[in-house]
Protein backbone atom coordinates (compact mmCIF):
# COMPACT_ATOMS: atom_id res chain seq x y z
CA UNK A 1 0.00 0.00 0.00
CA UNK A 2 1.76 3.20 -0.76
CA UNK A 3 2.20 6.16 1.47
CA UNK A 4 -0.08 8.93 2.07
CA UNK A 5 1.47 12.13 1.33
CA UNK A 6 2.03 14.83 3.31
CA UNK A 7 3.16 18.45 2.69
CA UNK A 8 4.22 20.63 6.03
CA UNK A 9 4.88 24.17 5.38
CA UNK A 10 6.93 25.99 8.34
CA UNK A 11 9.20 29.14 8.86
CA UNK A 12 13.04 28.14 8.91
CA UNK A 13 12.95 29.91 12.24
CA UNK A 14 11.20 27.22 13.98
CA UNK A 15 11.36 24.16 11.88
CA UNK A 16 13.84 22.53 13.11
CA UNK A 17 12.41 22.60 17.14
CA UNK A 18 8.55 22.08 15.84
CA UNK A 19 8.85 19.48 12.63
CA UNK A 20 12.15 17.70 12.70
CA UNK A 21 11.64 15.99 16.13
CA UNK A 22 8.36 14.62 14.18
CA UNK A 23 9.79 13.24 10.93
CA UNK A 24 11.42 10.28 11.96
CA UNK A 25 7.68 9.13 13.08
CA UNK A 26 5.25 10.80 10.16
CA UNK A 27 8.24 9.03 7.54
CA UNK A 28 6.80 5.75 8.27
CA UNK A 29 3.10 6.82 7.67
CA UNK A 30 3.50 9.44 5.27
CA UNK A 31 5.72 10.24 2.04
CA UNK A 32 6.86 14.07 3.48
CA UNK A 33 7.40 17.19 1.43
CA UNK A 34 8.61 20.34 3.42
CA UNK A 35 8.32 24.00 2.31
CA UNK A 36 10.41 26.33 4.54
CA UNK A 37 9.58 29.95 5.22
CA UNK A 38 12.69 31.72 4.71
CA UNK A 39 12.05 33.59 7.88
CA UNK A 40 15.04 33.54 10.03
CA UNK A 41 17.00 30.79 8.68
CA UNK A 42 19.89 29.46 10.88
CA UNK A 43 22.97 28.44 8.97
CA UNK A 44 23.45 24.99 8.28
CA UNK A 45 19.76 24.60 7.58
CA UNK A 46 19.61 23.92 3.91
CA UNK A 47 22.69 21.31 4.76
CA UNK A 48 20.41 19.45 7.03
CA UNK A 49 17.55 19.52 4.93
CA UNK A 50 19.75 18.08 2.05
CA UNK A 51 20.89 15.14 4.77
CA UNK A 52 17.54 14.29 5.45
CA UNK A 53 16.11 14.00 1.79
CA UNK A 54 19.55 11.64 1.06
CA UNK A 55 18.46 9.63 4.10
CA UNK A 56 14.95 9.47 2.60
CA UNK A 57 13.21 10.80 5.76
CA UNK A 58 11.55 13.36 4.02
CA UNK A 59 10.68 12.80 -0.14
CA UNK A 60 11.52 16.55 -0.98
CA UNK A 61 11.95 20.48 0.11
CA UNK A 62 11.84 23.57 -1.25
CA UNK A 63 12.73 27.29 0.40
CA UNK A 64 11.17 30.18 -0.10
CA UNK A 65 13.38 33.49 -1.24
CA UNK A 66 14.18 35.44 2.16
CA UNK A 67 12.38 38.46 1.20
CA UNK A 68 8.35 38.16 1.39
CA UNK A 69 6.99 41.90 0.61
CA UNK A 70 7.77 41.91 -2.52
CA UNK A 71 6.41 40.83 -6.11
CA UNK A 72 8.92 38.20 -6.60
CA UNK A 73 7.81 36.67 -4.00
CA UNK A 74 4.44 35.91 -5.60
CA UNK A 75 5.48 35.17 -8.60
CA UNK A 76 7.45 32.57 -6.60
CA UNK A 77 5.00 30.71 -5.02
CA UNK A 78 2.81 30.43 -8.37
CA UNK A 79 5.86 28.60 -9.35
CA UNK A 80 5.97 26.63 -6.28
CA UNK A 81 2.18 25.96 -6.09
CA UNK A 82 2.09 24.10 -9.51
CA UNK A 83 4.81 21.93 -8.41
CA UNK A 84 3.61 20.93 -4.89
CA UNK A 85 -0.34 20.46 -6.86
CA UNK A 86 1.40 17.32 -8.83
CA UNK A 87 1.95 15.67 -5.37
CA UNK A 88 -1.84 15.26 -5.07
CA UNK A 89 -1.61 15.81 -1.03
CA UNK A 90 -3.33 13.73 1.11
CA UNK A 91 -2.41 16.52 4.60
CA UNK A 92 -1.50 19.47 4.68
CA UNK A 93 0.65 20.45 8.16
CA UNK A 94 1.19 24.04 8.94
CA UNK A 95 1.51 26.82 11.99
CA UNK A 96 -1.55 28.48 10.24
CA UNK A 97 -3.17 28.93 7.11
CA UNK A 98 -4.31 32.24 6.71
CA UNK A 99 -0.18 33.94 5.99
CA UNK A 100 0.33 34.89 2.00
CA UNK A 101 2.28 31.75 1.34
CA UNK A 102 -0.44 29.61 2.97
CA UNK A 103 -3.65 31.53 0.82
CA UNK A 104 -1.32 29.90 -2.33
CA UNK A 105 -0.96 26.40 -0.77
CA UNK A 106 -4.58 26.46 -0.09
CA UNK A 107 -5.70 27.71 -3.74
CA UNK A 108 -3.44 25.97 -5.62
CA UNK A 109 -1.13 23.40 -4.37
CA UNK A 110 -3.94 21.56 -2.21
CA UNK A 111 -6.90 19.07 -4.02
CA UNK A 112 -10.35 19.34 -2.11
CA UNK A 113 -9.85 15.84 -0.64
CA UNK A 114 -6.75 16.82 1.39
CA UNK A 115 -6.95 17.09 5.05
CA UNK A 116 -5.80 20.68 6.56
CA UNK A 117 -4.44 20.60 10.15
CA UNK A 118 -3.17 23.74 11.64
CA UNK A 119 -0.52 23.02 14.78
CA UNK A 120 0.41 26.47 16.87
CA UNK A 121 3.66 26.08 18.22
CA UNK A 122 3.96 29.66 19.00
CA UNK A 123 2.29 31.71 21.37
CA UNK A 124 -1.51 32.67 20.33
CA UNK A 125 -2.08 35.98 18.79
CA UNK A 126 -5.25 35.96 20.16
CA UNK A 127 -3.55 35.85 23.79
CA UNK A 128 -1.00 38.35 23.42
CA UNK A 129 -3.07 41.28 21.70
CA UNK A 130 -7.36 40.44 22.77
CA UNK A 131 -6.51 39.25 26.16
CA UNK A 132 -9.92 40.56 27.21
CA UNK A 133 -11.54 38.59 24.45
CA UNK A 134 -9.61 35.25 25.23
CA UNK A 135 -10.36 35.27 28.87
CA UNK A 136 -13.64 35.36 27.97
CA UNK A 137 -13.36 31.85 25.80
CA UNK A 138 -11.69 30.42 28.37
CA UNK A 139 -13.50 31.19 31.58
CA UNK A 140 -16.81 30.50 29.99
CA UNK A 141 -18.30 34.17 29.36
CA UNK A 142 -18.92 33.89 25.69
CA UNK A 143 -22.36 35.34 24.44
CA UNK A 144 -24.00 36.92 21.54
CA UNK A 145 -22.42 40.61 22.78
CA UNK A 146 -19.07 38.46 22.40
CA UNK A 147 -19.32 37.99 18.50
CA UNK A 148 -20.46 41.85 18.45
CA UNK A 149 -17.31 42.77 19.77
CA UNK A 150 -15.17 39.95 17.29
CA UNK A 151 -16.46 41.58 14.08
CA UNK A 152 -15.37 45.07 15.38
CA UNK A 153 -12.02 43.82 16.26
CA UNK A 154 -12.00 42.45 12.87
CA UNK A 155 -12.13 45.67 11.26
CA UNK A 156 -9.41 47.13 14.14
CA UNK A 157 -7.03 47.36 11.42
CA UNK A 158 -8.70 49.17 8.99
CA UNK A 159 -9.60 51.89 11.54
CA UNK A 160 -6.18 52.65 12.83
CA UNK A 161 -4.83 52.95 9.45
CA UNK A 162 -7.50 55.40 9.00
CA UNK A 163 -6.85 56.88 12.21
CA UNK A 164 -3.17 57.21 11.38
CA UNK A 165 -3.87 59.94 8.18
CA UNK A 166 -5.08 62.88 10.51
CA UNK A 167 -2.34 62.26 12.75
CA UNK A 168 0.06 62.57 10.06
CA UNK A 169 -1.67 65.58 8.52
CA UNK A 170 -0.76 67.24 12.19
CA UNK A 171 2.38 66.08 12.54
CA UNK A 172 3.88 67.54 8.64
CA UNK A 173 1.76 70.90 9.63
CA UNK A 174 4.12 70.89 12.64
CA UNK A 175 7.41 70.18 10.66
CA UNK A 176 6.31 73.25 8.34
CA UNK A 177 9.63 74.71 9.05
CA UNK A 178 13.30 73.45 8.90
CA UNK A 179 13.76 74.90 12.67
CA UNK A 180 10.69 73.00 14.24
CA UNK A 181 11.21 69.68 12.14
CA UNK A 182 15.19 69.67 13.66
CA UNK A 183 13.75 70.52 17.23
CA UNK A 184 11.16 67.39 16.94
CA UNK A 185 14.03 65.16 16.83
CA UNK A 186 15.85 66.53 20.12
CA UNK A 187 13.04 64.96 21.55
CA UNK A 188 13.49 61.25 21.69
CA UNK A 189 9.95 60.52 22.92
CA UNK A 190 8.45 62.20 19.69
CA UNK A 191 10.82 60.62 17.73
CA UNK A 192 9.65 57.30 18.45
CA UNK A 193 6.12 58.38 17.92
CA UNK A 194 6.90 59.36 14.47
CA UNK A 195 9.09 56.33 14.24
CA UNK A 196 5.85 53.95 14.86
CA UNK A 197 3.29 56.16 13.07
CA UNK A 198 5.62 55.23 9.98
CA UNK A 199 6.18 51.97 10.60
CA UNK A 200 2.33 51.47 11.20
CA UNK A 201 1.87 52.75 8.18
CA UNK A 202 4.55 51.04 5.77
CA UNK A 203 2.72 48.00 7.57
CA UNK A 204 -0.48 48.33 6.13
CA UNK A 205 1.34 49.50 2.84
CA UNK A 206 2.42 46.03 2.31
CA UNK A 207 -0.48 44.15 3.41
CA UNK A 208 -2.90 46.00 0.99
CA UNK A 209 -0.09 45.31 -1.64
CA UNK A 210 0.50 41.58 -0.27
CA UNK A 211 -3.27 40.89 -0.23
CA UNK A 212 -4.47 42.56 -3.34
CA UNK A 213 -2.25 44.14 -5.69
CA UNK A 214 0.30 41.66 -6.56
CA UNK A 215 -2.24 38.31 -5.84
CA UNK A 216 -4.22 40.07 -8.78
CA UNK A 217 -1.44 40.90 -10.89
CA UNK A 218 0.11 36.94 -10.35
CA UNK A 219 -3.37 34.59 -10.10
CA UNK A 220 -5.97 37.01 -10.81
CA UNK A 221 -7.39 36.57 -6.97
CA UNK A 222 -7.17 38.62 -3.73
CA UNK A 223 -6.48 37.35 -0.57
CA UNK A 224 -8.54 39.14 1.97
CA UNK A 225 -8.84 38.27 5.70
CA UNK A 226 -11.54 35.88 6.04
CA UNK A 227 -13.27 36.04 9.22
CA UNK A 228 -11.31 35.41 12.37
CA UNK A 229 -8.12 35.86 10.28
CA UNK A 230 -7.03 39.12 11.38
CA UNK A 231 -7.89 38.19 14.78
CA UNK A 232 -6.47 35.04 15.23
CA UNK A 233 -3.22 35.42 12.71
CA UNK A 234 -3.93 31.90 12.63
CA UNK A 235 -7.65 30.93 10.80
CA UNK A 236 -10.89 31.68 10.29
CA UNK A 237 -11.57 27.86 11.99
CA UNK A 238 -12.69 26.47 8.82
CA UNK A 239 -9.79 23.38 8.72
CA UNK A 240 -10.02 19.60 9.52
CA UNK A 241 -7.86 19.93 12.70
CA UNK A 242 -5.74 21.97 15.00
CA UNK A 243 -3.51 21.16 17.29
CA UNK A 244 -2.39 23.38 20.35
CA UNK A 245 0.52 22.69 23.24
CA UNK A 246 -1.66 24.62 25.87
CA UNK A 247 -5.49 23.71 27.71
CA UNK A 248 -6.13 27.81 27.37
CA UNK A 249 -5.90 27.74 23.65
CA UNK A 250 -7.14 24.55 23.42
CA UNK A 251 -10.66 26.01 25.34
CA UNK A 252 -10.34 29.42 23.44
CA UNK A 253 -10.28 28.42 19.75
CA UNK A 254 -12.43 25.42 20.33
CA UNK A 255 -15.34 28.03 21.39
CA UNK A 256 -14.41 31.00 18.88
CA UNK A 257 -14.12 28.24 15.71
CA UNK A 258 -16.97 26.41 17.05
CA UNK A 259 -14.89 23.55 15.97
CA UNK A 260 -14.89 20.23 17.82
CA UNK A 261 -11.89 18.95 16.44
CA UNK A 262 -9.53 21.06 18.77
CA UNK A 263 -6.67 19.19 20.23
CA UNK A 264 -4.05 19.25 23.54
CA UNK A 265 -1.21 17.39 22.51
CA UNK A 266 2.14 16.53 24.07
CA UNK A 267 5.65 17.43 21.88
CA UNK A 268 7.49 14.85 20.33
CA UNK A 269 10.61 14.62 22.28
CA UNK A 270 10.78 15.21 26.19
CA UNK A 271 14.34 15.44 27.56
CA UNK A 272 14.49 13.84 30.68
CA UNK A 273 17.08 16.05 33.59
CA UNK A 274 18.57 19.23 34.04
CA UNK A 275 22.31 20.19 34.20
CA UNK A 276 23.07 20.62 37.76
CA UNK A 277 26.03 23.59 37.10
CA UNK A 278 24.21 26.95 38.86
CA UNK A 279 23.60 28.89 35.46
CA UNK A 280 20.78 30.70 34.06
CA UNK A 281 19.45 31.38 31.19
CA UNK A 282 18.45 34.73 30.35
CA UNK A 283 16.08 35.22 27.36
CA UNK A 284 16.24 38.34 25.62
CA UNK A 285 13.00 38.50 23.50
CA UNK A 286 10.01 40.87 23.47
CA UNK A 287 12.63 43.98 22.10
CA UNK A 288 14.22 42.23 19.52
CA UNK A 289 13.57 44.64 16.72
CA UNK A 290 14.53 47.68 18.90
CA UNK A 291 18.36 48.87 18.85
CA UNK A 292 17.82 50.38 22.29
CA UNK A 293 15.62 50.52 25.33
CA UNK A 294 15.03 52.90 27.99
CA UNK A 295 16.12 52.95 31.16
CA UNK A 296 13.71 52.57 33.08
CA UNK A 297 12.93 48.79 31.18
CA UNK A 298 16.28 47.58 31.18
CA UNK A 299 16.50 48.61 34.73
CA UNK A 300 13.32 45.87 35.23
CA UNK A 301 15.57 43.33 33.65
CA UNK A 302 18.31 44.45 35.82
CA UNK A 303 16.20 44.29 39.28
CA UNK A 304 14.80 40.36 37.99
CA UNK A 305 17.97 38.91 36.88
CA UNK A 306 19.61 39.69 40.10
CA UNK A 307 16.68 38.50 42.28
CA UNK A 308 16.61 35.11 40.52
CA UNK A 309 20.27 34.93 40.40
CA UNK A 310 20.39 35.24 44.30
CA UNK A 311 17.63 33.31 45.15
CA UNK A 312 18.90 30.31 42.39
CA UNK A 313 22.30 30.31 43.97
CA UNK A 314 23.57 31.20 40.59
CA UNK A 315 27.18 31.04 39.22
CA UNK A 316 26.45 32.57 35.94
CA UNK A 317 24.28 34.30 33.74
CA UNK A 318 24.32 33.50 30.29
CA UNK A 319 22.19 36.07 27.84
CA UNK A 320 20.95 34.54 24.79
CA UNK A 321 19.25 37.83 21.94
CA UNK A 322 16.16 37.01 19.99
CA UNK A 323 17.64 35.50 16.35
CA UNK A 324 16.17 38.53 15.08
CA UNK A 325 18.11 41.57 16.95
CA UNK A 326 20.83 43.23 15.66
CA UNK A 327 24.06 41.39 16.09
CA UNK A 328 25.53 44.96 16.81
CA UNK A 329 23.43 47.62 17.41
CA UNK A 330 21.17 46.70 20.43
CA UNK A 331 20.61 47.68 24.15
CA UNK A 332 22.39 44.20 25.80
CA UNK A 333 25.86 45.44 26.40
CA UNK A 334 24.50 48.16 28.58
CA UNK A 335 22.20 45.77 30.34
CA UNK A 336 25.24 43.41 30.70
CA UNK A 337 26.99 46.41 32.23
CA UNK A 338 24.13 47.36 34.58
CA UNK A 339 24.49 43.36 35.38
CA UNK A 340 28.23 43.57 36.16
CA UNK A 341 28.00 46.74 38.40
CA UNK A 342 25.74 44.17 40.58
CA UNK A 343 28.44 41.62 40.91
CA UNK A 344 26.60 39.62 38.53
CA UNK A 345 28.86 36.95 36.21
CA UNK A 346 27.30 37.21 32.85
CA UNK A 347 28.05 37.10 28.91
CA UNK A 348 26.23 36.97 26.11
CA UNK A 349 26.12 33.62 24.19
CA UNK A 350 25.32 32.58 20.65
CA UNK A 351 21.68 31.99 19.48
CA UNK A 352 22.07 30.31 16.47
CA UNK A 353 21.00 26.91 17.63
CA UNK A 354 17.23 25.89 18.13
CA UNK A 355 16.78 27.09 22.19
CA UNK A 356 14.83 23.94 23.24
CA UNK A 357 18.23 22.15 22.54
CA UNK A 358 20.61 25.15 24.03
CA UNK A 359 18.63 24.93 26.98
CA UNK A 360 19.40 21.55 28.46
CA UNK A 361 22.99 22.92 29.15
CA UNK A 362 21.16 25.04 32.02
CA UNK A 363 19.41 24.64 35.48
CA UNK A 364 17.19 27.84 35.19
CA UNK A 365 15.76 29.27 32.43
CA UNK A 366 14.37 33.24 32.87
CA UNK A 367 12.80 35.80 30.83
CA UNK A 368 10.60 37.69 28.81
CA UNK A 369 6.79 36.62 28.17
CA UNK A 370 7.96 34.54 25.06
CA UNK A 371 7.25 31.46 23.25
CA UNK A 372 11.15 30.09 24.40
CA UNK A 373 9.51 29.76 28.00
CA UNK A 374 6.83 27.88 27.67
CA UNK A 375 9.08 25.32 24.45
CA UNK A 376 11.24 25.08 26.86
CA UNK A 377 9.25 23.78 29.47
CA UNK A 378 7.48 21.35 27.44
CA UNK A 379 10.77 19.85 25.81
CA UNK A 380 12.38 19.88 29.25
CA UNK A 381 9.70 19.46 32.51
CA UNK A 382 13.00 19.43 34.83
CA UNK A 383 14.34 22.93 33.88
CA UNK A 384 12.92 25.42 36.33
CA UNK A 385 11.78 28.48 33.65
CA UNK A 386 11.01 31.73 35.33
CA UNK A 387 9.09 34.61 33.58
CA UNK A 388 9.59 38.27 34.13
CA UNK A 389 6.71 40.26 34.90
CA UNK A 390 7.49 43.67 35.21
CA UNK A 391 9.63 43.45 31.42
CA UNK A 392 6.49 42.35 30.18
CA UNK A 393 4.06 44.43 30.95
CA UNK A 394 5.98 47.07 28.62
CA UNK A 395 3.71 44.97 25.84
CA UNK A 396 0.88 42.38 27.63
CA UNK A 397 -1.41 44.00 30.11
CA UNK A 398 -0.99 40.44 31.66
CA UNK A 399 1.72 38.47 30.56
CA UNK A 400 1.18 35.33 32.63
CA UNK A 401 -1.74 34.54 30.77
CA UNK A 402 -0.23 35.41 27.19
CA UNK A 403 1.20 32.06 27.73
CA UNK A 404 -2.31 30.58 28.22
CA UNK A 405 -2.06 28.06 31.43
CA UNK A 406 1.66 28.60 32.19
CA UNK A 407 1.63 25.76 33.57
CA UNK A 408 5.22 24.74 34.64
CA UNK A 409 6.15 28.16 34.40
CA UNK A 410 6.97 30.59 38.01
CA UNK A 411 6.95 33.96 38.03
CA UNK A 412 8.71 37.10 39.75
CA UNK A 413 6.74 40.07 39.63
CA UNK A 414 9.35 43.54 40.23
CA UNK A 415 8.38 43.82 44.09
CA UNK A 416 10.91 40.04 43.95
CA UNK A 417 6.99 38.13 44.84
CA UNK A 418 7.13 34.44 43.55
CA UNK A 419 4.02 33.30 41.62
CA UNK A 420 4.43 29.19 41.34
CA UNK A 421 2.54 27.83 38.93
CA UNK A 422 0.82 24.48 38.64
CA UNK A 423 2.83 21.91 37.40
CA UNK A 424 2.49 20.88 33.92
CA UNK A 425 0.95 17.70 33.35
CA UNK A 426 1.03 15.34 29.80
CA UNK A 427 -1.48 12.98 31.31
CA UNK A 428 -4.82 13.32 28.54
CA UNK A 429 -2.96 14.66 26.22
CA UNK A 430 -2.41 12.77 22.45
CA UNK A 431 0.69 12.61 20.37
CA UNK A 432 0.92 14.65 16.92
CA UNK A 433 1.24 11.69 14.88
CA UNK A 434 -1.96 10.22 16.90
CA UNK A 435 -3.75 13.53 16.20
CA UNK A 436 -3.10 13.40 12.40
CA UNK A 437 -4.68 10.10 12.18
CA UNK A 438 -7.63 10.75 13.69
CA UNK A 439 -8.37 14.07 11.77
CA UNK A 440 -7.69 11.47 8.65
CA UNK A 441 -9.99 9.32 9.40
CA UNK A 442 -13.23 11.79 10.28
Amino acid sequence: MPLKRILISWTAREIESSIFPLLGQLSSEFEITLLVINVSMASGLKSRLSILKKKKIISDYYITPKCMNNFSFHVYLKRISKILCLNNFDIWLASSDMQISERYILEFSIPVKCKRICMSTSLSYLFQYHQGLAETLVFDRFSTSTMDNIKNLDNYTYFKFKKNIPHLKSLIKKCASVRSFLQLFTNKNKLLVIYFYFVNIKKNILRFLNQYVYPIIVVRKIFSFRKFDNLTQLSDGTSDGYIFFDRYEVAAYTKLFNNKFVYLSKPAEVYKGSCDNGIILGVLSGSEREDFLQDDIISLYVKDFVSIYHRCNACRLDLRPHPDSHPVNNWYSKLIKLLELQNINCKIVKCSQPITLVAKKYNYVAGFASAALRDVKLVNPDISVIGLVSPSKRLFVNPKFVLGSSDGIDWIEGNEYYFNSKPLDFNNRDSVIDIINAIMKN
